[in-house]
């Protein structure tokens, strides 16, 4: 099984991306902050980070609606299902309807 951040859609749209991808970049950023250059810190700080994101659902998500846009995300979005509703504000449902899903 995988963990998936889940957006859903104003028009019950579904698209799922790796929650990899969250935790890569959560991870990426709090590192580079903390380790300020010196990479033994980097690579202990990232480590840490990233298994936290990965473990704990609140914090990927509060993660990926303060700090990402679906922009950052859309090249590993899946779509999960097919609608045939009209187009909808992605950005504002990355923002809005995440849930952490897994299969």
């Amino acid at each position: 099984m995988k963990d998936y951040m889940r957006m859903t859609c104003d028009n019950e749209e579904m698209w799922d991306v790796p929650l990899e991808v969250i935790a890569e970049h959560r991870a990426d950023k709090i590192a580079k902050e903390e380790g300020k250059g010196n990479l033994e810190i980097y690579y202990k700080v990232y480590d840490e980070e990233y298994e936290l994101t990965m473990e704990q659902s609140a914090v990927s998500i509060a993660w990926a609606k303060e700090n990402m846009t679906w922009g950052i995300v859309k090249m590993y979005a899946i779509r999960m299902n097919k609608v045939n509703k009209s187009v909808t504000d992605y950005d504002n449902a990355w923002k809005e309807h995440l849930e952490v899903v897994y299969h």
